[in-house]
């Protein structure tokens, strides 16, 4: 019997309920138990009824409109019994099963779940992954990069001869709980994977991959140890048969490797991992090399990569690994190396003006990202968008580097983050000159458009939390919204 077989099997008549069924998991789940011939189930949302299309639409951006309207309907009309605002968690003391989303527990409407945790096992979509796919699970995790890297990671595996799967954290990606039925042993599942999903694991994917690790998500935790050690657990119930791969140049993964029986693999920008008699990948003259099984294999020079700058090589030895270990052939590797784009909101280019470029890095929420998105444009003038709330985050070396490489109009927009950046560059007798403020994103892009000259790059990187929802207008109105108010 499968293990899907038998999850069906042990639960299909257990009293089960969904909190949050609108949002982008807890649908996937429901359709999932849906298929699975569940019919026991109770659904709580804590939007008013009224306001249901709107939550539906704001979480579901994978979808087209025809078809986000059909599948709309059919939530609407499901024939379970539904609580929402006002009756919110009506009844859900008594359930047996309790699915959530993974960020359940930030939300002050879910504080009546907190007094049942240990009392009611809680399930969520990547409990259900990892226990119930029969394919080889790839998961991704760290800090910065696990988006990219894993979406490369799954267009390797795309491009080859292998049928995979892909479920990734990004706004625009579909979950794929409903193909669990169809999924073999033969195949892939990759995962992304965040610090909020690796907090209730009880099982570990069969090829673990870590970017790197800053400090971050204190508002989560509480502490760096503690957020370190959720990041554990990508590895924690791996076996002697897995695979680890581990960023030889993050000190604090480095120290995980340890934690695991599985197999490691290890790649560097610094170290040459021949000479060291390390197994893994590394750069060498420029070009990314392997180093497996005392044989060295030259893969591709990193000129050649599509997207530049040194995150990005980092991304491209995790997912070579992730790849050549799995016997994709060499070719298939490089041609995607060369052809990928990259994310939506990763330093994405959205176009020039008067020759003046344009780029959305809307994703980077921690310095260190966007210390990396800067570090790609070397020789170039930069106006630099940022701001919005802080989460307990250190901006000391973003303000060093800022002041140290020069060249930089600081546009500061509003926020207890944007506090904290401010006097750190005050710290770092950044001139007056450098920081500009403004009160809303039109106007930060309105000044970046008058004061800048061909060939300069006005970069719109927050290095803080919330800044996507409290300053864009980019969900309702497209990527390119925030440059409107420019005359073109």
């Amino acid at each position: 019997m499968t293990k899907l077989k038998q999850f069906i099997e042990e639960n299909n008549n257990k009293n089960i309920h969904i909190a949050g069924f609108s949002s982008a998991e807890g649908s996937a789940i429901l359709e999932f138990l849906i298929m699975s011939g569940f019919k026991n189930l109770t659904l709580h949302d804590s939007q008013s009824e009224e306001n249901l299309f709107t939550s539906f639409q704001e979480t579901h951006k994978e979808l087209g409109t025809d078809e986000l309207k059909t599948k709309y309907e059919k939530l609407k009309n499901l024939p379970y019994k539904t609580y929402f605002q006002e009756n919110y968690l009506e009844g859900i003391e008594n359930a047996d099963l309790i699915f959530v989303s993974q960020a359940w527990y930030k939300y002050s409407s879910n504080d009546k779940m907190k007094g049942l945790q240990g009392k009611i096992p809680f399930i969520n979509m990547t409990n259900l992954y990892l226990e119930l796919s029969p394919c080889k699970i790839i998961g991704i995790t760290g800090t910065n990069g696990k988006s990219s890297t894993a979406k490369l990671i799954s267009d390797m595996y795309s491009a080859s001869n292998f049928t995979s799967y892909f479920a990734g954290n990004d706004r625009l990606n579909r979950q794929v709980l409903d193909k669990l039925h169809l999924m073999k042993e033969d195949e892939y599942l990759i995962l992304e994977m965040s610090n909020r999903q690796l907090m209730s694991v009880s099982s570990s994917p069969n090829i673990a991959v870590y970017t790197n690790l800053t400090p971050d998500h204190f508002d989560d935790h509480g502490s760096i140890e503690n957020y370190y050690a959720v990041k554990q657990n990508l590895i924690h119930f791996q076996k002697p048969n897995d695979l680890a791969i581990i960023n030889l140049d993050d000190s604090v993964i480095l120290g995980f490797a340890k934690l695991t029986p599985a197999k490691k693999l290890y790649y560097s920008l610094h170290h040459d991992l021949e000479k060291e008699k390390i197994e893994g990948a590394y750069l060498k003259d420029n070009i990314i090399c392997l180093n497996i099984k005392g044989r060295v294999t030259e893969i591709i020079n990193k000129d050649e990569l599509s997207l530049k700058g040194s995150h990005n090589l980092s991304n491209a030895m995790t997912a070579i690994l992730a790849s050549y270990h799995e016997e994709i052939p060499v070719a298939t590797i490089v041609e995607t190396l060369k052809a990928h784009k990259g994310l939506r909101y990763r330093n994405q280019f959205v176009k020039t003006i008067r020759g003046i470029h344009y780029y959305n890095d809307l994703n980077s929420t921690v310095p260190e990202a966007t210390i990396a998105a800067m570090s790609t444009f070397e020789e170039k003038d930069i106006f630099l968008i940022l701001g919005g709330e802080d989460k307990g985050l250190d901006y000391s070396k973003l303000a060093q580097y800022i002041v140290e490489r020069g060249r930089t109009k600081v546009i500061l927009l509003p926020g207890t983050g944007t506090d904290k950046i401010l006097r750190e560059l005050h710290k770092e007798n950044a001139s007056k000159e450098t920081i500009i403020l403004k009160e809303c994103l039109d106007d930060a892009v309105i000044y970046a458009d008058t004061s800048g000259k061909p060939e300069d790059i006005v970069l719109l990187s927050p290095a803080c939390a919330y800044f996507f929802s409290r300053y864009t207008r980019l969900v309702t109105h497209g990527d390119e919204s925030w440059l409107d108010v420019i005359s073109q």
